[in-house]
């Protein structure tokens, strides 16, 4: 692809219109803009979940991507209709990741990063995008310049719930009070003033409690609200409002176990279409229900029902979301995020809007994937996870997993054929090799990265290099905590401070038996858990030293040239140098195969030699040896 063209597409991966009003509609499929494809959540086996995209010509749904474990995500369309977009998040993460897909070949073109403050479930309301900006809602409106990644936020008192829809080429807002829902409006935005202009407020003395569904007509000229009746909450309806003035109440009757999972206009402009849910205490049943602007022709069809399980909490209806296509010809919806969902029940569902039967069909999810198992050291754990995520993401025609161990484990799993590859920081030993002997297993050695210690100064500190004779010094039980024995003035002073990694990590572990021998650390050394931890301490101390991972060198900090022997240059610990053997405090990270792997295995290993590879094991703290 040309590089203007990548170049256009990762720009308006921004460009995602999420139809939906948070989490639980986040899980509702998406048309294409021509209504010929549509793209769904997929439950695969271990309760992982894809996108599929479903097309109409062939009847048939075909696995796009498959997600990282544990992740909320939900499937968009690239402006051009050409390409999915995928945005997902780990729970408790502290970005959401924006992925554009290729339909064709079903590559990962582009994943862009967008930082989170707060809670990145929040991210999941609309994110709409006008110009060079992209706009969410959470407690507030930010508008996120996406060239500089300037945020302007709009002022707010703290007290609303918002969120955003489109508003024909424009945006606006629904905006409800946190404490007092019979306060709510809906209005317009200016996306370069951030001012709301507020087009429908409640009337007076408002019997109804609107639900945050807000959906506008085609020509923008009525909005529909579902709402529950004040101080009667099982009484149900959809309000229509002209303007500003309410035009007419849609009552759908008082039924205790109803709910409202979407709602949205056919393009005739005249007629609503809501998902509903209605439950008894044994089953739920999930429909579509249509009706025009007078309430005088209506029909329900019923498209699921399941069973009642512990696992069924409200809004239980939000798990089952009907999307229409723009042509209004189809609805659909997938049960993916459906806990009640018995096996044969999972798939697409979809109503047929052009047959007056209004024909219900069932799509099958695409099938599992084959996967590759990795098992390896627990020290590794984040390369591993970045692994088996972003290889998800990129080939969906195969998964991988990693079950955290040791080298000794990971080995004997690969040789006795319960794990496809082994991590590892060092050959087979004698033992693990006639294992693989008499089990008549030849293993092959790829060397994947590098994981090196570098040790760490103030910025401001001059030190110009250390030999490891030196640094055992002052990790060591008889620490030198001079600078001047170092031959070092320091601006502030002080006597030199030693932090690091304790034994307990696997990097402190490997700097004590390769630096003390195996002794253990000085005394009085600030010993802690997390590299980012010890930059930290380093940054704020102009008379502290430590070592870190060398991949999670921040900044702030200088790493200091090492000298393994007086005879030998000082070097940093950068590719080139660790592919050489020349820097004194690294080791080489090794996937081991077995001579029989199947082609999955190959697969992988490719994988991770491509631009998409190397820049998961660069941001998991490893080091990778130039190609």
């Amino acid at each position: 692809m040309p590089t203007m063209r990548r170049q256009t597409i990762t720009r308006w991966t921004f460009l995602v219109l999420l139809l939906a009003t948070g989490l639980g509609l986040a899980c509702r499929p998406a048309w294409s803009p021509d209504s010929k494809r549509c793209l769904h959540l997929v439950k695969l086996a271990n309760d992982r979940l894809g996108v599929g995209c479903y097309d109409v010509a062939t009847e048939k749904s075909e696995l796009l991507t498959v997600m990282p474990r544990e992740a909320m995500v939900a499937p968009a369309w690239h402006p051009d209709g050409q390409h999915a977009v995928v945005l997902w998040a780990k729970e408790k993460a502290a970005t959401l990741q924006v992925t554009t897909i290729d339909l064709r070949t079903k590559s990962a073109l582009a994943t862009v990063v967008i930082p989170v403050t707060g809670d990145v479930g929040e991210m999941f309301t609309p994110t709409l995008v006008h110009g060079p900006h992209l706009f969410v809602a959470t407690d507030t409106i930010v508008r996120i310049d996406m060239a500089t990644g300037e945020q302007r936020r709009a002022a707010n008192e703290g007290t609303e719930e918002l969120l955003l829809t489109p508003y024909g080429d424009g945006l606006a807002y629904f905006a409800s009070h946190k404490h007092r829902r019979d306060r709510w409006q809906f209005g317009t935005l200016d996306p370069d003033t951030m001012v709301r202009t507020p087009r429908v407020t409640p009337p007076a003395q408002f019997p109804w409690e609107v639900l945050p569904m807000p959906a506008v007509s085609h020509d923008r000229r009525r909005l529909a609200l579902p709402a529950r009746r004040v101080g009667k909450p099982n009484d149900l309806a959809l309000l229509v409002f002209a303007g500003d003035q309410l035009e007419n109440t849609l009552v759908l009757g008082p039924h205790e176990q109803l709910d409202c999972a979407s709602l949205q206009w056919l393009p005739d402009g005249v007629t609503l279409a809501a998902g509903l849910c209605r439950r008894t205490a044994e089953t739920m049943t999930w429909s579509l229900y249509e009706t025009t602007l007078s309430g005088s022709v209506t029909r329900e069809t019923k498209v699921l029902a399941t069973k009642v399980t512990s696992k069924d909490q409200r809004p239980w209806a939000m798990a089952f979301p009907l999307a229409l296509a723009p042509d209004g010809s189809t609805a659909a919806a997938s049960t993916a995020m459906l806990a009640s969902a018995e096996p044969h029940q999972h798939g697409l569902w979809l109503v047929d809007l052009t047959s007056n039967r209004r024909t219900v069909t069932q799509v099958p999810f695409p099938k599992t994937p084959p996967e590759v198992m990795l098992r390896g050291s627990a020290h590794f754990a984040a390369a591993a996870t970045a692994w088996v995520d972003g290889f998800a993401l990129s080939t969906p025609d195969c998964l991988a997993s990693a079950i955290d161990s040791d080298a000794s484990r990971g080995l004997q799993a690969l040789i006795s054929g319960t794990c496809d590859l082994a991590m590892t920081t060092r050959a087979p030993n004698e033992q693990e090799q006639q294992a693989a002997n008499d089990a008549g297993v030849t293993l092959r050695e790829h060397r994947i990265a590098f994981d090196a210690v570098a040790v760490i100064v103030h910025a401001d500190n001059p030190l110009r290099e250390l030999t490891v004779e030196q640094l055992a010094k002052i990790l060591g039980r008889q620490p030198l905590r001079a600078w001047a024995e170092l031959g070092v003035t320091l601006a502030t002073a002080g006597p030199l401070v030693a932090v690091g990694l304790n034994a307990a990590t696997e990097t402190g572990e490997f700097v004590r038996d390769r630096v003390l021998q195996r002794r253990s650390f000085a005394r009085d050394m600030q010993l802690l858990k997390q590299s980012e931890n010890v930059v930290e301490l380093v940054r704020a101390s102009p008379t502290a030293i430590g070592f870190v991972r060398a991949g999670h060198v921040g900044a702030g900090v200088r790493v200091v040239p090492l000298r393994a022997a007086e005879q030998t240059a000082a070097t940093l610990p950068e590719p080139a140098v660790l592919a050489a053997g020349r820097y004194a405090l690294a080791r080489p990270v090794m996937l081991y195969s077995r001579h029989d792997a199947k082609p999955e295995v190959a697969t992988f290993l490719q994988w991770l030699q491509s631009d998409a590879g190397l820049l998961a094991t660069a941001r998991a703290g490893l080091l990778v040896a130039p190609r």
